[in-house]
Parts: C-alpha cells; structure tokens; sequence
C-alpha cells in the first residue's frame, strides 16, 4: 500500500470517546490497512508518521509505543525509540525516558553504543543538558540491569566528551559490583573517578573499603584509605557503620 493511501486511512478514523485509552486502537486500526511490507520499507518512517501527529497525547503515543514493543511484526525500531525520547524529555518525562531507555538496553537488536544514541538526540532540543542527563539516564539503566560494561562504556564516554559525573549515579554502580561480589571491578571503577576527579565523598570510598574488608582483603582495603586520605577524603565515625 502506498504512503498517500495510508495516511488517507489514518485521517478517517474518528477522534475516539477516551483518547488515553482508545487512540492507540485507532491507529493500530489504521495500520490494519497497510501491510508489514509497508511498516518495514516505507520511505517515509512510522515514527514521523505517528510521532510527529500533534493531534494525540503523549500518553496515547506512549501506548501506540507498548502496543508496538508487544507485537513483533510491528516491533519499533531505534529510531523510533529514540524520537519517542525527544518527545518525553520535552516535557520533561524522566520516568518515562528511563523505561524507553530500558527496552533499548535488554533488546540485543536495539542496542548500541551511547555515541550512537547521542548523535541522533542531540538535535532534538536546545537544552544544553539534554544530553548530560540522558547519558546520567542510560548509565543508571545499564546498572540496574547489571549491564556492568555498558554502564562503564558510558561512563567512559562521558569522560571522553566532558560530560559531568555526578558521585550519585558513580554510588549505584559501586553497590551494585560489590553486592555482586565484583571488587577488583568495583576498586577499578572506584580508582577511575579518582582520575577523571569525579566530585568523590566518604560514602564512596567507604563502598569499597567495606566490600574489600568482606573478602578479608583488609591490606588492600588500608592502602585505598592511605592514598584517599593523602586527597583529603578522611573516614569519620558515620564511615565505620557497614554500609
């Protein structure tokens, strides 16, 4: 079926009774004129299609977006994933980013390098922080599903492109290593925000030494709090409580 008579089909449907529910029937419906052929090779993207429609609601967009992600013959594609984040993070939708974000990172078709995914988001917006908080996004992401390399390669990254780093996000990842009794990456990372001079607390620094202290390696676990005193972050009585 052609583009023109697409959309034709589209501009039929009547504007439904509850579009927070029924909108997404409705262009499901639409796209029940067309064939698989036409979602997968068009030349003109279901993204720009849909997304691009300012008569519906972002709600309505965003279960048109489930309804896709659970029907394989009409599985978005990136691109489609990532212009659904421009349009969340114009409104400022973080909750909503962190799950587009997270079908991206436990879909192996889908993912790919953050360079790649700031390229096209770059653009959508004059927020100068867009891409920092995105890249804050992907990296807590990468870490609540374990994804311990992906989260490093965004950090990696962020460095790489001056991107600030904030110790809260760096937190998470280092419990996450210990709890997953992962210290020598765990001291690794710990020892990278030391160089990339990543605003560091006692907090932090405690992470490992308790984890290091756990596995009995209690010399290893002097020497990091030797060499992170000589940088001016002591432990205080609050430190020596197990975190």
């Amino acid at each position: 079926m052609s583009t023109q008579k697409f959309i034709r089909a589209f501009s039929r449907i009547h504007t439904p009774s509850n579009p927070h529910q029924d909108t997404a029937s409705n262009i499901v419906q639409a796209l029940s004129y067309s064939s698989t052929e036409f979602l997968t090779h068009s030349h003109l993207p279901l993204a720009q299609l849909v997304l691009s429609n300012q008569r519906f609601s972002l709600h309505s967009y965003l279960q048109f977006f489930n309804f896709l992600c659970e029907n394989p013959a009409h599985k978005p594609d990136l691109v489609f994933h990532l212009t659904l984040i421009c349009r969340l993070y114009n409104v400022r939708k973080f909750t909503d980013i962190r799950f587009v974000l997270n079908c991206i990172a436990n879909d192996v078709n889908l993912r790919t390098p953050v360079s790649n995914i700031v390229s096209f988001v770059e653009n959508c917006t004059l927020d100068p922080i867009f891409v920092q908080k995105l890249c804050g996004m992907l990296f807590r992401v990468y870490t609540d599903n374990r994804m311990f390399k992906e989260a490093i390669d965004v950090f990696d990254y962020m460095e790489k492109s001056e991107i600030k780093i904030h110790e809260g996000c760096c937190m998470v990842l280092l419990l996450a290593l210990r709890s997953c009794d992962k210290m020598d990456t765990c001291l690794s990372f710990f020892q990278r925000l030391v160089e990339a001079n990543v605003e560091i607390t006692v907090k932090s620094m405690m992470i490992v030494i308790n984890g290091l202290c756990i596995r009995g390696e209690v010399e290893r676990a002097k020497d990091l709090m030797e060499v992170m005193v000589t940088k001016g972050i002591e432990p205080d009585v609050l430190a020596y409580i197990p975190s």
